[in-house]
């Protein structure tokens, strides 16, 4: 359960966790409910098919799918929110944003009659990518993210050169919040990302306009298997096609030398394997990007996972 300061008025404490394409945020999740019992996560993927919801397990993960949330869809948000908030109530509710969310729209719903009189605004939790931090800064979605925060945490800081440069850089874009270096979702306390002390937001001008980049999703759901030498040779062939545009790829899939499901992630060039928590057999694959090659992405899933052309 929350801490005392948590359950004080009775509402639920609610932490936004938000990021652009690949920055993290599952990773942070994952280590907060392995580390705080009693928190509930509600997760909003960009695509169709709710892979997030496969990526972080228990039973108290509610996926909300098929767009953003700040995307005219604040009506699907309360009403996720209501589910909660009835019955045993969670000691503290995480609301994952997607990569692409916009977080004014999402924080005016938390404010709305009804939703304030349930749920206690505990902080807002950014998180940013070393690896790709100018380019992600090249969307205004990204720098809203940021500049909305209570608390930055910059990944990805031992895989990245100028981590010193990019912390300043982050500095300068929100100077009221707190921003933390973080490895795997390590480096920062539970409490303080629970928690994060809260800032001052004064949003640069334009930030608090919500206007998407032109970013279009592909989600697929295949069955069948792979081996994972051709896993990785089809995932290097993506990566090359679309080169810059395609910002993020994610999917769970079966490859015949594991035994259990893998999951990979892709992010501007940098592919990542691991294992996977997954519902059904089913390959779940997602794509973000501009201008993809929906043919092409498809017709390749079908072939790999043994569909034909």
């Amino acid at each position: 359960m929350a801490t005392g300061e948590g359950a004080r008025g009775g509402r639920i404490p609610l932490t936004l966790i938000t990021g652009f394409l690949g920055s993290g945020k599952t990773t942070l999740v994952n280590r907060l409910l392995r580390e705080r019992p009693g928190i509930a996560v509600l997760v909003n993927d960009f695509g169709e098919v709710p892979l997030d919801g496969d990526l972080i397990p228990g039973e108290r993960v509610v996926p909300l799918a098929d767009g953003c949330v700040c995307c005219g869809r604040s009506q699907d948000l309360v009403w996720a929110l209501a589910r909660f908030a009835r019955g045993e109530p969670p000691g503290h509710l995480l609301l994952e944003t997607s990569g692409l969310a916009h977080p004014g729209p999402v924080l005016a719903t938390l404010a709305a009659p009804g939703v304030k009189e349930a749920y206690r605004l505990a902080g807002v939790v950014a998180l940013a990518d070393a690896l790709h931090l100018e380019a992600h800064l090249g969307y205004p979605e990204a720098v809203a993210q940021l500049a909305s925060a209570d608390l930055i945490l910059l990944s990805k800081v031992d895989l990245a050169p100028g981590v010193e440069e990019a912390l300043e850089r982050l500095k300068a874009l929100n100077p009221t919040a707190r921003v933390r270096p973080l490895v795997r979702g390590e480096g920062v306390g539970v409490e303080e990302v629970l928690f994060p002390p809260r800032s001052l937001r004064v949003l640069p001008p334009g930030v608090h306009l919500h206007a998407h980049a032109p970013v279009e999703s592909l989600s697929l759901v295949l069955p069948g298997e792979t081996s994972l030498e051709a896993l990785e040779a089809w995932l290097k062939g993506v990566l090359l096609l679309h080169g810059s545009r395609l910002l993020r790829g994610k999917g769970v899939v079966r490859v015949r030398e594991a035994p259990r499901p893998l999951v990979f992630h892709l992010v501007l060039g940098h592919l990542e394997l691991g294992f996977a928590q997954a519902r059904d057999g089913m390959n779940r694959l997602v794509f973000i990007g501009e201008g993809l090659d929906r043919q092409v992405l498809e017709e390749g899933a079908k072939r790999l996972f043994g569909g034909g052309a």
